[in-house]
C-alpha cells in the first residue's frame, strides 16, 4: 500500500506541481484576473490528468490525438458548467468536482470488476446499487493523490477574486458562445456519425478499457452502442441464407416428435472459476476436488465467456439464446437493450413442449432487467428474493444459516431447485429450470461466516496485499464444490431422468496485482492466448443416466445451451443446428479473441482462415436478422408444434 501511495503521489506531483506553482507565482504578482483565465484554460487538462490518475492509466501509452480528444470532452464539461453557473469560477468548480466523482467511480469499478465504466453501465445502476455495500472503499494512494489535486483547485478558487461581471453581459462573449455552440455541434456530428474514429484507429477498448483514456473510451463506446448492420446485410440476403441452410438440413424440429421425459436444469454459478488452471499460481490445496473428480456420465471442460470480472447477464444471454455478444457493441447488455417481446431461447422451446419452465435467482429482481427479460424469453415462472412472478412452488425465505457472507449459499440455492423438480413431479410434468446463483459474488473482503478457511496462497504469492481477498474467494469456490457434490448425489437418487448443465459465468474480479503476478507482466502486455486464459470458466453437463463421457471438451457460452439441450433430447431449431455447425469450427468466440477447434487463437477477425470468416459472417447475419430484422422465416428460429 505504501509503495502504491508513493507512486501515485509522485505521478500526481510530476504532472501537476509545475503548472500550479506557476499559477501561484502569477497570483503573487497581483495578476488575479489573469490567473482566473489561466486556471480556466488549464482546468480540462487538470481534470483529464486527475481522472487518469484514478484509473491508474499509463499516460505515455496514449497517442497525441487521444490526449487531445479527451481534453476536448473535458472542455465540453467545462463549458456545460459555465452555462449552468454563469461564470468561470463555477465552471471550474463544476468540471473539477464532476471529473473527480467520475474518476472515483471508475477507480472502484476498475478494482471490483477489472474494467472501467461503459455507457451501458448507467442502465445497470439498480444492479450495482444492490451489491454496492459489499465492497471495500478504503482510499488508496491514487484516491489521495486525486483528492489533493481537487483540493488545490478549490484552494485557488477560494484565493482568487470573485468575477465582477458575468460573461453574458458582453457582446463578444455572446458571439463566442454562439461560435462554441456551433463548434460543439459540428464536433459531435463528426464524432458520432462520420468515419473519423475508425480512420484514426480508435475503437471502444474491451481488452484494456483505459486504453483510450477514460472519457474518450466512454464516448467512443456510446458511439458504437447503435448496432450496425453487418457488412453486406439486407433482409433479402438473410432470407436467402436461411433458405440455403434449410436446404442443407438446418430445419427446425417438431415438438411432437421430441421426447420430453427429461428434467432439464441449467445452473450459471456466479464467479465460479478454476484458479488451478494458472500454472504459476501456487495454492495450499485444490479448492474444487469434487469438480475435478467428476467423470461418471459427465462431459466437462472449460467454457469461453464473453466477459471477465463482471457482466453476468451477457453470459446468461449467450447461454439461453445461442447468440454471441461479440456481434454487439462493446460493453452493451442485450437484456437491457435488444430483446423483444418474443426472443427464441431454451425457455421458448420448453414452452412449446408443454414443459414447466422456471427462472430462479436468489437475489433482488431489479438486477439486469431480469423480470421483463425472463418473460420475453418465455419462462412461465420467476423467483427472486423480493418477488415471485407467476409461481408459488418454492419458498424464497432463507435463514441466517443458509447465508454465506451476505448472500444465499449455493447449497441453499440448490435446495430450491430440488423443490421445483419435486413440484413438477407432483403435477405430473417435466420441468426446465434455469438458476443464477449468488454465493460467490464479489467483493471478497466481508465477514467470513459459514466458510471453511482451508485453501490459501503459498510461495511468492504470500504477502503481496491480495491474500485475504483471494483466500475468501478460494473458500467460496470450495463451498461451491461441496454444493455441487450435494447436487449430483441428490439427482443420482431421483427416478426421473435428469440432465444438468453447470457453468461459471466469469472469473472473479480479483486484484489486478494478483493477475500481474500470475502472468509476470503488466496486463496490457499479455498475448491473446494469455488474455483468453482469464475468459474461461469450468463447465460440465451431467446426466443421471448413461451418456458418453468426455473430459477436456472446451466450448463457449453461446454453444453450451445448444449442446446440453441436444443431450436432454430437446428438439432443435434451424438456428441451433447452424450453431452446431459453427461449433465444429469454433471452440470460443469472444470480444477479445477467437479459439478454433484445432487450438489456434486469433485476436482479430480478419486474420481468421477464410472458411472461419465466412461462418462468422453467416452467424452475424442470422443473429442480426433474429434480433433486429423482419418477422419472416420465424420457423427457422422456433421449434414447430
Amino acid at each position: 500500500m505504501l509503495t502504491k501511495c508513493k507512486a501515485a503521489l509522485a505521478w500526481a506531483g510530476a504532472f501537476v506541481s509545475r503548472p500550479f506553482r506557476a499559477l501561484w507565482h502569477l497570483m503573487r504578482a497581483n495578476q488575479l484576473q489573469t490567473n482566473l483565465w489561466l486556471l480556466f484554460a488549464a482546468t480540462p487538462i487538470i481534470c483529464f490528468l486527475m481522472v487518469e490518475l484514478l484509473v491508474e492509466n499509463k499516460m505515455s501509452s496514449l497517442a497525441p490525438w487521444q490526449w487531445l480528444m479527451n481534453i476536448v470532452w473535458y472542455t465540453c464539461l467545462l463549458f456545460i458548467g459555465w452555462l449552468i453557473t454563469g461564470g468561470r469560477r463555477g465552471a471550474i468548480a463544476f468540471d473539477s468536482v464532476f471529473s473527480f466523482i467520475i474518476g472515483l467511480a471508475n477507480h472502484y469499478v476498475l478494482q471490483f470488476r477489472g474494467r472501467a465504466l461503459f455507457p451501458i453501465d448507467l442502465l445497470s445502476l439498480g444492479t450495482a446499487a444492490n451489491v454496492a455495500g459489499n465492497y471495500d472503499y478504503t482510499p488508496d494512494g491514487y484516491v489521495y493523490g486525486a483528492a489533493g489535486i481537487l483540493g488545490l483547485v478549490i484552494l485557488f478558487l477560494v484565493l482568487l477574486p470573485k468575477e465582477r461581471a458575468r460573461w453574458g453581459g458582453r457582446r463578444w462573449v455572446k458571439w463566442l458562445n454562439l461560435g462554441l455552440s456551433a463548434g460543439w455541434c459540428a464536433y459531435i456530428l463528426i464524432f458520432f456519425f462520420t468515419p473519423m474514429l475508425p480512420t484514426l484507429g480508435i475503437y471502444a477498448q474491451q481488452w484494456k478499457t483505459t486504453g483510450n483514456g477514460f472519457l474518450l473510451n466512454f464516448t467512443v463506446s456510446a458511439r458504437y452502442m447503435r448496432v450496425e448492420k453487418p457488412d453486406g446485410y439486407s433482409e433479402e440476403k438473410a432470407l436467402e441464407l436461411i433458405a440455403q441452410l434449410e436446404d442443407e438440413g438446418c430445419t427446425s424440429d417438431s415438438a411432437s416428435d421430441a421426447e420430453t421425459t427429461v428434467n432439464f436444469i441449467g445452473i450459471m454459478d456466479e464467479s465460479f472459476a478454476d484458479l488451478t488452471r494458472f500454472d504459476s499460481l501456487t495454492l495450499s490445496d485444490d479448492p474444487t476436488p469434487y469438480y475435478h473428480s467428476l467423470t461418471e456420465n459427465t462431459i466437462k471442460g472449460m467454457m469461453y465467456a464473453p466477459v471477465t470480472g463482471g457482466g453476468t447477464a451477457t453470459v446468461e444471454f449467450e447461454a439461453l439464446t445461442g447468440s454471441s455478444a461479440s456481434f454487439l457493441p462493446s460493453g452493451t447488455v442485450a437484456y437491457q437493450l435488444y430483446l423483444t417481446d418474443q426472443t427464441p431461447s431454451l425457455a421458448q422451446i420448453a414452452k412449446i413442449l408443454g414443459v414447466r419452465s422456471s427462472a430462479y435467482h436468489p437475489y433482488e429482481s431489479s438486477g439486469w432487467n431480469r423480470v421483463a427479460t425472463y418473460e420475453r424469453l418465455g419462462f412461465d415462472s420467476e423467483y427472486f428474493l423480493d418477488k415471485t412472478v407467476n409461481g408459488d412452488d418454492i419458498s424464497t425465505d432463507y435463514s441466517d444459516d443458509e447465508l454465506v457472507r451476505e448472500y444465499v449459499s449455493d447449497s441453499a440455492d440448490f435446495s430450491r431447485i430440488y423443490q421445483l423438480t419435486d413440484a413438477a413431479k407432483e403435477a405430473g410434468q417435466n420441468c426446465f429450470v434455469f438458476n443464477v446463483t449468488m454465493q460467490n459474488h464479489s467483493g471478497y473482503n466481508k465477514e467470513w461466516n459459514n466458510l471453511y478457511r482451508g485453501v490459501h496462497l503459498t510461495g511468492d504469492f504470500v504477502g503481496n496485499g491480495y491474500g485475504d481477498t483471494t483466500s475468501q474467494y478460494l473458500a467460496l469456490a470450495s463451498a461451491t464444490d461441496s454444493a455441487i457434490q450435494e447436487l449430483i448425489e441428490h439427482y443420482k437418487q431421483v427416478e426421473e431422468p435428469t440432465v444438468i448443465f453447470f457453468f461459471g459465468d466469469h472469473q472473479p474480479p480479483l486484484s489486478n496485482d494478483l493477475y500481474k503476478d500470475i502472468y509476470g507482466k503488466e496486463l496490457d502486455e499479455r498475448s491473446v492466448d494469455e488474455l483468453l486464459e482469464q475468459y474461461v470458466t469450468p463447465y460440465f453437463i451431467w446426466a443421471n443416466f448413461d451418456i458418453d463421457e468426455a473430459e477436456g471438451v472446451d466450448t463457449g457460452s453461446n454453444f453450451i445451451g445448444m449442446q446440453a439441450s441436444r443431450l436432454a433430447g430437446y428438439p432443435q431449431t434451424g438456428y441451433m443446428k447452424f450453431l452446431a455447425r459453427v461449433n465444429e469450427t469454433f471452440t470460443g468466440i469472444t470480444p477479445v479473441g477467437y479459439v478454433l477447434k484445432d487450438g489456434s487463437t486469433y485476436e482479430n477477425r480478419e486474420d481468421l482462415p477464410e472458411d472461419a470468416q465466412e461462418l462468422l459472417d453467416q452467424y452475424e447475419m442470422l443473429q442480426y436478422y433474429n434480433l433486429f430484422g423482419g418477422d419472416q422465416a420465424q420457423e427457422f428460429f422456433y421449434v414447430g408444434e
